[in-house]
């Protein structure tokens, strides 16, 4: 048996996209869908309800909470000895679940690919290495870690690494979903268990055209420098954001590699946010 985790807010039409996708799988064997509808009010809780589907359930959270929460939520409700997680507003490959299964005959951690949805019109000045900051992962592996839209756990795996969680202080639950990510993720490894990359194991992502703008590439920059500071409060961590500040700058001036620009701003952001918890404690 497989459990899939879905969080959505207010994104019913993706949200059917992304059921859709994940009913009519190629595969044989046992499978439940476990959606947390976390307080929206677009009509995603009557949708639902009016779903005949008996692989789906659903829970509906009728005040938001943070994205850890939710995914606790669902692993708590779960039934499958293996359990996977997508977005809302991502699209499964055919063979998702069949890859998830085989991948983790031997591995306690499996992820995969995040691509653009098929279709996806980026801008003249876009380049690959910007993917990162909208929620693409074209080759994940240890250093770039997989994303949380396209990650599957044996589930005695991940329950030993929700038990951990709270004995690790530095790590805020109410971190941005990106950050909350890694943190799930490299528990896992810091609990010793494996984890494969499969490029096979694929999930399409829709992008909205306002996350293909430089303002939202400000802010997300700036989230992730936050998010960092949250759960990594490491002082070599500082020293290496301050190292890498003019790093990142002559990079910048050399190659005009916009990338590098958004890296300054996380770093700087980082730094200002460890300054700001050392003051606050």
């Amino acid at each position: 048996m497989l459990s899939i985790i879905v969080v959505t807010y207010n994104r019913k039409i993706l949200l059917n996209e992304c059921l859709n996708s994940i009913l009519s799988q190629d595969f044989e064997g046992k499978f439940e869908v476990i959606i947390i509808d976390n307080g929206s009010c677009d009509g995603t809780e009557e949708f639902l309800k009016n779903i005949p589907e008996r692989k789906i359930k659903f829970i509906s959270n009728k005040s938001r909470l943070d994205l850890a929460s939710c995914k606790t939520l669902g692993i708590n409700a779960s039934s499958g000895e293996i359990i996977a997680f997508t977005d809302d507003d991502c699209r499964v490959a055919k063979d998702w679940l069949k890859t998830i299964e085989s991948s983790l005959v031997n591995r306690d951690v499996v992820g995969g690919p995040v691509l653009a949805l098929p279709g996806t019109k980026f801008p003249r000045w876009w380049s690959d290495s910007l993917h990162w900051l909208i929620g693409i992962n074209l080759k994940p592996n240890r250093k770039s870690l997989p994303l949380g839209s396209n990650i599957a756990f044996k589930k005695h795996a991940l329950l030993k690494t929700e038990e951990n969680k709270t004995s690790n202080s530095s790590i805020n639950t109410l971190l941005p979903p990106y950050a909350e990510d890694n943190c799930r993720v490299k528990r896992a490894l810091a609990c010793g268990f494996s984890m494969s990359i499969n490029q096979k194991m694929t999930v399409y992502h829709h992008v909205p055209k306002e996350r293909l703008t430089i303002a939202y590439l400000i802010k997300r920059s700036y989230d992730e420098g936050v998010a960092w500071a949250g759960y990594e409060e490491k002082l070599s961590n500082l020293f290496f954001c301050l190292a890498a500040l003019p790093y990142n700058l002559v990079r910048l001036l050399i190659s005009l590699d916009m990338n590098r620009f958004f890296y300054l701003i996380s770093n700087f952001s980082y730094i200002l946010n460890y300054i700001k918890k050392l003051l606050l404690k």
